[in-house]
This record gives structure tokens, C-alpha cells and sequence, in this order.
């Protein structure tokens, strides 16, 4: 009879560890599949998914798994949530990670963070796999799968946002002798791995600006190397502020982060940002600031509707957003900060998930306080408006000394935070 107990604990066991690892079956794959298909069939092709892994039911709750002298009590958790993220030292990985641990308690569900190969890929495995619950990509990599049909034509009514995370900042380190991203025309410049993130962006950015350079592909770390040697003339990381792999950089190096023009080329897909002594205290000066361009960092996931959401999706959103103030607390990623809940992403839906969550919170904050406005005071203590002054102040930076330019970037900023706000406005209205 103990021998039997003992049998169903470990199936048991096997039950809950089997959706983790069939996704770690799923990422060594990836890691092994090839990053570029033949001409023929595109860059979609892949490595299959591994078979459903089948295995007995999990018990009750109230069960207990001996490990040694400790008895673990099984309280859940609900599921698993896998979340495609970026590749090792970049911020999106980072975040997820920091998520996992966050709401790692009895009940909720396991965040399982893998490292995604490219921010396409992310979103064509989210598509076309069963392993992946969310996706982390950018907001310039889903206008360009919107018009380039990669993904297909109706790619704005399978993919919705779940939030908006934080903005990728452009960064291009180059060597001595290069001060202006104009004087890397003809020169090598590493571009990481192919499709990437940072080569898709970078690719883009530097055909709107009609610069042409010799791309490269290295590891961030390989690419610091033979920067340093005079071998490539710069190396480019998207990716948020700051970034682990530029951390050890220093001044007297010889390196420096070029500064970006915030062309009208660049409008359509990307907004300005800047880069400070705070950022990376060892590389720019105090008082110091470096100008650049960012793309949004969002989580995606596939449409679905209310009846078919999985609890366990319900239950991980829920928690994820009323975690965020922890998660804005140390050790926490600082990026954090910038998470913004209500953002809307111009031409693509908010999963309605998330709709769902912030209906609610809506309606508790209106119990709270009865009136409209106290409804939208509410929703902004989660996600703080733009700074005016900072929005004017980016936009003398953008114009370059021209006060007409000025005044249109400055509208443009205002009316995206107005856009940007519209669901509590909304209630302002009502």
C-alpha cells in the first residue's frame, strides 16, 4: 500500500512539471533550429513543436508530495503561463524573470519566462505553436508583419495587447573617430542576430535616415570585442534602458553612444527618447544626455473570447497588474516604471482580458468614489499621464531650432497622450 501511494505522487508530480517541460523541450529545439528557411518557404519555418506530453490528472489540491523529510503542500498552482520573452541581457527577458518571482505564490499560476528568438518569431511561435500563452515584441515589428503580410492579412484581428510594457530605447556604440550616425555610412556596424529585435529596428532606422552601412551579426559580447579593436565601426542594441550588456562600458574606452536625429522619416513607428548619466553612469558624463529614438515593448497574446479564456489566463492577469507596484520596487527592473496598463496601441485591439480588469477596477474605484472624475483619478494613479513640459521640452529637442517644428511635434505629442488616455477621458464624458 505505501509503495502504491507512493507511485501516485510521483504521476502525480509528473502532472504538474509536464507543461514545464515541454516548453524547456520546446526552447532547447528552438536553440538548435535554424534562424533563416530556404527561399521557398520564408523565414516561418521551424522546428515542429513537441508532442503533447499525456500523463495522469493531477490530484486535488489537499494532496502532499514528499521530498525527503519534506511534505510540499500541492495549493496549486493554476497552470502554467509561458511567456516568450528576448534573448539573455536584454530587458524583456529581464522582466519577465522579475514577473515570474513576483507572483510566485500558492494559487497563482507558474510564470515560465523563455528566451524567444526574435521579435517576429515571437509573434509567428505565439501563432502558430501551443506553448507560448503571451509573446514580448515591439510595436515596430508588429506594423511591419501588419504591411508585410508575413503573418497574414488579418494579423490585427488574431493578435491583441495585453499592455503596454515600456519603450526600447536605440542604442549604437561606436568606436573612436565617429561622432554622428552620418559618419557610419560604408563602415561595418553590427547589427546582432539576424531578425532580431535590434537588427529589425536598427534595419529600419537606418533606411528611413538613407544611411547605408555593411551589417554585421555578433554576439552583443563579440561585437564589444571587435569594436574595441577597430574591426566594426559600431554595434547596435534595442533594447530598454539600461541595458545589462552596456553596463561595463566606461568612457575612457574610447567608445561612445551616438546620439539619434528625431527625423520626420522616424515619426510613424517610433518616438524620441534620451539617454542620461543615470542610464549608464560610467559611459556618459553627469549632466550629459544623448538623444535616441524608442519603439513600445508590448505583451501580445492571441484574441480569444470571454468564454474562451482559460481560467488560469484570468487569473494570471489579474494578478500580474495588481502586482505592479511591487514589481516597481527593487530588485525589480527599472523599466518597470514605465509600464502603462491603459495605454492603447494605435490599430490593434486590447485583449479582452484586459479590458476586463480594468472594467472592474473601474467599477470598485467608482463604488469608492461616485463620481466620474474620482473614477478617472483613479485609473491615472495607475498609469500617470505625460509630462507636459517634459512632451514641450522633447519636442524644442526634435525641432532643431525650427519654432514651427516645434509647435507640430508638440500637438502630435499632445494629441498621442490624449489618444493614449481616451478610456478615461471617456468617463470624464459620461
Amino acid at each position: 500500500m505505501r509503495n502504491h501511494a507512493r507511485n501516485r505522487s510521483v504521476v502525480r508530480a509528473a502532472g504538474r512539471l509536464a507543461p514545464i517541460l515541454a516548453a524547456l523541450l520546446w526552447t532547447a529545439a528552438s536553440a538548435t533550429a535554424p534562424s533563416a528557411a530556404g527561399p521557398d518557404d520564408g523565414w516561418i519555418t521551424r522546428a515542429p513543436p513537441p508532442e503533447p506530453v499525456t500523463t495522469t490528472a493531477a490530484s486535488p489540491k489537499t494532496d502532499k508530495l514528499s521530498i525527503g523529510d519534506t511534505q510540499l503542500s500541492n495549493q496549486g498552482p493554476e497552470g502554467v503561463i509561458t511567456v516568450l520573452a528576448g534573448g539573455a541581457g536584454e530587458t524583456p527577458l529581464d522582466l519577465a524573470i522579475d514577473l515570474r518571482a513576483a507572483l510566485d505564490a500558492p494559487g497563482s499560476p507558474i510564470v515560465l519566462p523563455v528566451a524567444g528568438r526574435t521579435g517576429e518569431r515571437n509573434v509567428a511561435d505565439l501563432l502558430t505553436t501551443s506553448i507560448a500563452d503571451f509573446a514580448i515584441t515591439q510595436t515596430d515589428v508588429l506594423s511591419g508583419l501588419q504591411s508585410s503580410h508575413k503573418l497574414g492579412r488579418d494579423l490585427t484581428s488574431r493578435i491583441g495587447i495585453l499592455t503596454k510594457l515600456h519603450d526600447a530605447e536605440l542604442h549604437i556604440v561606436a568606436g573612436s573617430g565617429i561622432s554622428r550616425i552620418e559618419d557610419l555610412a560604408g563602415k561595418p556596424v553590427n547589427f546582432t542576430s539576424p531578425g532580431s529585435a535590434s537588427a529589425y529596428s536598427a534595419t529600419r532606422i537606418f533606411t528611413s535616415l538613407g544611411i547605408e552601412i555593411v551589417p554585421v551579426h555578433l554576439r552583443a559580447e563579440d561585437a564589444l570585442n571587435k569594436l574595441a579593436t577597430g574591426e566594426i565601426a559600431a554595434t547596435v542594441l534595442m533594447t530598454g534602458k539600461p541595458a545589462r550588456n552596456l553596463a561595463a562600458l566606461r568612457q575612457t574606452t574610447g567608445l561612445t553612444l551616438l546620439p539619434i536625429p528625431y527625423a520626420e522619416s522616424l515619426q510613424a513607428d517610433y518616438v524620441p527618447a534620451v539617454l542620461t548619466h543615470d542610464d549608464y553612469p560610467t559611459l556618459i558624463s553627469e549632466g550629459e544626455r544623448i538623444d535616441t529614438v524608442a519603439a513600445g515593448v508590448v505583451m501580445v497574446g492571441q484574441l480569444q473570447t470571454e468564454e474562451a479564456t482559460p481560467a488560469r489566463i484570468d487569473k494570471f492577469v489579474a494578478d500580474f497588474f495588481s502586482h505592479l507596484p511591487e514589481l516597481r520596487t527593487a530588485p525589480g527592473h527599472p523599466k518597470w516604471h514605465d509600464m502603462s496598463i491603459a495605454t492603447e496601441i494605435p490599430g490593434w485591439q486590447r485583449l479582452p482580458v484586459a479590458t476586463r480588469w480594468l472594467q472592474a477596477r473601474a467599477r470598485a474605484t467608482q463604488q469608492q468614489q461616485p463620481t466620474a472624475l474620482a473614477v478617472a483619478a483613479g485609473e491615472a494613479l495607475i498609469d500617470p499621464p505625460a509630462d507636459p513640459i517634459l512632451a514641450f521640452a522633447q519636442a524644442t529637442r526634435a525641432a532643431h531650432g525650427n519654432p514651427t517644428e516645434q509647435q507640430r511635434l508638440f500637438k502630435e505629442y499632445l494629441a498621442r497622450n490624449e489618444a493614449r488616455r481616451s478610456p478615461q477621458s471617456a468617463l470624464l464624458d459620461r
